[in-house]
C-alpha cells in the first residue's frame, strides 16, 4: 500500500459529510445509491438504477503537502454504464 492511499485526513471525512448532506435530497427523491470513499460500501448501488460515486478529496497527500494534484470527484453513474449515442 502506498503512503498516498493510506492517508485519510479529518478533512476527507468532513468534506464527504458536506457532500452527502448536499446530495441527500436527490438520493431520496430519485432513489439513488451511494459509493463514497470514506464510508463502508453498503453495495446499495447494485440495486439502484443510478448512484453517486464520491471521492471527497482525491489526492489527499498532495493536498496535505500543499502541492498540486488534488480534486473533489463526484459523479452520477448509471448501473448500465456509459452510452455515447445518448449524447
Amino acid at each position: 500500500m502506498s503512503l498516498a492511499s493510506a492517508v485519510v485526513s479529518e478533512l476527507d471525512r468532513e468534506a464527504q459529510d458536506l457532500i452527502l448532506t448536499e446530495l441527500e435530497e436527490s438520493v431520496g427523491r430519485f432513489d439513488l445509491g451511494i459509493l463514497a470513499e470514506e464510508s463502508e460500501d453498503s453495495q446499495d448501488r447494485f440495486e439502484k438504477e443510478y448512484f453517486w460515486c464520491i471521492d471527497p478529496l482525491d489526492g489527499t497527500l498532495p493536498f496535505l503537502e500543499g502541492k498540486t494534484g488534488y480534486a473533489v470527484s463526484i459523479a452520477l453513474l448509471s448501473r448500465e454504464g456509459f452510452h455515447p449515442e445518448t449524447f
